[in-house]
């Protein structure tokens, strides 16, 4: 009986593989050419100088999120058995990240307007700050959905953000706000994303001290 049970394990886990390669790459298609479409569209919608300035505060967005991983999402994804604590430890500790560097973002801004030596940078690059908290309230949810090998609802969630920002940025560069659409899409495409994050994992957070966010928690991430 045993190697027959291993046999169906080993063909379960072959077929979710297979399935999740097959979402994968239907996500990748899907999203470059909603990008690509939505490129030609604001192409012809805004300016040099709307797509410059945008490029100015994104650039910085995106190195931020480059140190934004405390390797909490792996640790989620690989330890063999998780408690509560372990998954409310990791949101708590992902979204105090999240306020830090939104917070950081707001305060910066200003630095980095007068390192570009353009003042239009700068609430743009505070507005975009909010991107960090937004994607740290998804992210522990993101990590249980990997661990369940939930591929398909990963790659929707992936797909329908990335239209739903699309669309905002398409909308809102036609009503005439310029830069503003560029910087409204990123926001739309992670608020979106962490909507539907949330709509497909069952698991919510808890209340935890502090205390558990250090010293024997923390241990136990990496210690187990």
């Amino acid at each position: 009986m045993e190697p027959n049970r291993q046999t169906t394990d080993e063909h379960g886990l072959r077929s979710l593989v297979v399935r999740g390669v097959g979402w994968k790459i239907a996500s990748q298609v899907s999203v470059q050419g909603i990008a690509f479409g939505t490129t030609l569209v604001l192409v012809r919608l805004l300016t040099p100088t709307d797509f410059g300035l945008a490029a100015m505060a994104l650039v910085f967005v995106s190195l931020a999120f480059l140190i934004a991983d405390l390797g909490l999402g792996s640790a989620l994804v690989q330890r063999p058995t998780l408690t509560e604590d372990d998954r409310s430890t990791a949101f708590w500790t992902n979204v105090a990240l999240g306020l830090v560097l939104t917070s950081l973002g707001i305060l910066l801004a200003g630095p980095l307007a007068s390192l570009y030596q353009h003042e239009r940078v700068k609430p743009l690059f505070a507005v975009l700050s909010l991107t960090f908290l937004f994607t740290a309230l998804g992210s522990t949810q993101g990590s249980l959905l990997v661990r369940d090998m939930r591929f398909r609802s990963l790659e929707l969630r992936t797909i329908v953000s990335t239209a739903a920002g699309a669309a905002t940025a398409i909308i809102l560069a036609v009503l005439g706000f310029g830069v503003w659409a560029i910087i409204a899409q990123s926001l739309a495409n992670s608020g979106v994303s962490t909507l539907l994050l949330w709509r497909s994992s069952s698991w919510r957070p808890r209340a935890t001290r502090p205390a558990r966010l250090t010293g024997r928690r923390r241990c136990s991430f990496r210690c187990s």
